[in-house]
């Protein structure tokens, strides 16, 4: 199995790569990493986020062009105006040398209706011209008013994403261990030296021992040591370890960890079986995670196969041939 790639440097794109998928198409080969598009990372932040910013790739990217004929239509009208003025004219003068009396006063009743004729022309083109004035004001103001709506809406949304980005900065170097057992005793001093012994060993048994470990808590309320499982579903009365909290020194350590930790289901020791690690996430991107997950699980309800979460995207791994 294999995952999407780069289709500028041809860079395999991981949980961890900086990359965006095309938001149109969605297609497999629509993938860019951040460095090839020149994406600061605030930017990429924001665009990742699921804000009204989107990216496209080159097949989708639109072409959007709105000509200004208004001006070109009122300038035909007139020249056709100017046309008829002077064909009028032309015929004024032939009938001078050479109508009889009769037949110049039926042209001139002709002459005179199509003055008249020519003068309403005038009046709807002038009409026209206004109604096309008002318009262009109208537009000016509703413009005025969505680009008025588009800015507050850009800083509303700048600020969410800056309380975001400052979120995951301060969680970058967690992870969360979910199933590491937890002592029973009443001394919180004995559970923390219990955990220690249990951390210590779980990094050995994933050749982790040169990750440095900053800080370790277990989250949610211990009472009498079981964990609160109101509204869990579960009817079991032995005691439910809580998640762990660990504080690393550096990402490169929490990434090297979080690659790691898969192996713990391969150990033969039966402690690790029902422990596993993920990424400290924001309360957005829980959501967001809890949301694909369910989308996940629908698709392949339905008979999808080789799906995976990605970069905050479902996609479909492809095979190696």
């Amino acid at each position: 199995m294999s995952v999407p790639s780069c289709s500028a440097c041809g860079a395999v794109v991981t949980q961890d790569t900086r990359a965006l998928q095309c938001d149109v198409c969605v297609n497999d080969e629509a993938w860019k990493c951040a460095s090839c598009l020149n994406l600061s990372n605030e930017l990429y932040d924001q665009l990742l986020l699921g804000s009204e910013l989107k990216w496209m790739c080159n097949k989708c990217e639109p072409r959007i062009s709105a000509p200004e004929q208004y001006d070109t239509k009122l300038d035909q009208i007139t020249s056709m105006l100017e046309m008829l003025i002077s064909k009028t004219d032309s015929i004024e003068e032939k009938i001078n040398e050479k109508a009889d009396k009769s037949d110049l006063e039926s042209l001139e009743v002709r002459v005179q209706t199509l003055e008249a004729d020519n003068n309403v022309t005038k009046q709807k083109v002038s009409d026209i011209k206004e109604a096309l004035e008002t318009l262009s004001e109208e537009n000016k103001s509703r413009t005025d008013t969505v680009k008025d709506y588009v800015e507050k809406a850009v800083e509303v949304k700048t600020q969410e994403s800056r309380e975001e980005i400052d979120d995951r900065e301060r969680r970058k170097t967690s992870v969360i261990v979910h199933g590491l057992p937890e002592s029973t005793s009443d001394d919180k001093d004995i559970r923390s030296a219990g955990d220690a012994e249990l951390l210590t060993n779980m990094l050995e048994e994933l050749d982790c021992k040169d990750v440095q470990v900053m800080k370790s808590i277990r989250l949610g309320k211990y009472t009498n040591g079981m964990q609160d499982t109101t509204n869990t579903g579960s009817s079991s009365t032995e005691p439910k370890p809580r998640p762990v909290k660990l504080v690393l020194s550096s990402e490169n350590e929490k990434n090297k960890l979080l690659k790691l930790s898969k192996n713990l289901k391969t150990i033969e020791d039966g402690v690790w079986r029902k422990v596993f690690l993920h990424q400290d996430l924001t309360v957005k991107e829980r959501e967001t995670r809890k949301a694909l997950v369910l989308e996940l699980k629908r698709r392949v309800a339905l008979g999808e196969q080789d799906l995976a979460i990605i970069n905050g995207k479902i996609v479909r791994k492809t095979q190696k041939h």
